[in-house]
């Protein structure tokens, strides 16, 4: 199964659904020592009906930001604004009423579902919360038609999830956090550990529903091969910090930053020599450039990138518009060569959506 390319039509993400200014997320270290910074001062926008992806590796801060959203994760600072709501300033008791505006679908679907529990149960939970006074019948109507939305038949509301594949398991998650028709979902590493075909088979049914719903997803995930494929714009993160943004096809063709280059080329790809060439470009982005940026200052990728001077650690790069909605943080963006120049770092091959798309 070939996953759909969301490519060719654009929302129009000029009312943004989701606004985040300046926001820092800091973890406590213990008494005396200082807080670790996750996320320094993110400015990101999500618009009604887009998705936008947060991809970076192990530790970049990408779920950090989704659990701040979802407020599982306090923020330091900034603001969150979820079509005119306020996140920071809602308490836990009212998020309950956020349920119809914001939900999520974790990694790991048997573990976000209670095994004691009928998968008619786990998906109506939140029809049951938001309208107690909603009839049974009702109630099951609503959870038996969100369950055929996502493939499953009426009899699936009587099994337990232990009854259920991997990929199954997904999609009651994702049946139960679009019975309500949210706005806006946050799907943390939603297909990461999935099989390569029900990989697909997920990501099609997410691009389905959001043709059918309007719902916008913020899509975190580590692998440029999926984001490249269900995104409308991509965010590159790493240590915390955009290193670069953009419409997806931007970011995933033609590369602009260091970092997005090393991360396209651990993608695999079928043919042996060009995955050959992408691990030697990888291995050479990942090798010590032997410049070391100060604490809080200077790019956090230099001394690991390939193409570091001393400038690129003097000051932290700004995150500058180099046209076409394109974002990059790179002191050097006008002097290292083009992606196009660089082998194996030039595009995800088509070949990608119908072979691969596991990490």
């Amino acid at each position: 199964m070939t996953m759909t390319d969301l490519s060719a039509a654009r929302p129009d993400a000029a009312d943004p659904l989701l606004t985040i200014e300046d926001l820092s997320v800091a973890y406590s270290r213990g008494l005396g020592r200082k807080p670790f910074v996750a996320v320094p001062q993110l400015n990101l926008s999500v618009g009604r009906g887009e998705t936008v992806s947060i991809v970076g590796e192990s530790g970049s801060g990408k779920s950090t930001i989704g659990s701040a959203i979802l407020g599982l994760q306090p923020a330091a600072s900034g603001s969150m604004i979820l079509d005119g709501i306020d996140l920071r300033a809602v308490s836990r008791r009212d998020r309950k009423r956020l349920q119809s505006t914001l939900q999520a679908v974790f990694q790991d679907p048997f573990s976000s579902l209670d095994p004691s529990r009928t998968v008619g149960d786990a998906v109506s939970e939140p029809l049951r919360v938001a309208f107690p006074r909603m009839p049974r019948a009702e109630v099951a109507e609503r959870t038996a038609a969100i369950l055929a939305r996502v493939g499953l038949n009426r009899a699936a509301m009587t099994k337990y999830p232990a009854e259920f594949s991997g990929g199954q398991r997904q999609r009651i998650s994702i049946a139960r956090a679009l019975v309500l028709e949210p706005k806006i979902v946050v799907c943390d590493e939603a297909v990461s550990a999935l099989d390569v075909s029900v990989q697909a088979q997920v990501l099609n049914l997410l691009a389905e529903l959001q043709r059918e719903v309007g719902t916008s997803y913020v899509f975190i995930s580590h692998n440029m091969a999926v984001v490249r494929h269900i995104s409308d714009r991509v965010v590159v993160l790493y240590r915390g910090r955009v290193m670069e943004e953009g419409l997806a096809e931007d970011v995933c063709d033609r590369p602009a930053h260091p970092y997005t280059r090393s991360l396209l080329a651990s993608v695999p790809v079928p043919d042996v020599a060009q995955q050959r060439e992408r691990r030697l470009a990888r291995a050479s982005a990942v090798t010590q450039s032997g410049i070391e940026p100060r604490d809080g200052v200077g790019c956090p990728f230099a001394d690991r990138c390939p193409f570091a001077q001393p400038k690129c650690v003097a000051t932290t790069p700004p995150l500058v518009d180099v046209g076409n909605g394109r974002k990059v943080a790179c002191v050097r963006i006008d002097e290292i060569p083009p992606a196009d120049d660089v082998p194996g770092l030039d595009e995800v091959p088509a070949a990608v959506s119908d072979a691969t798309g596991a990490p």
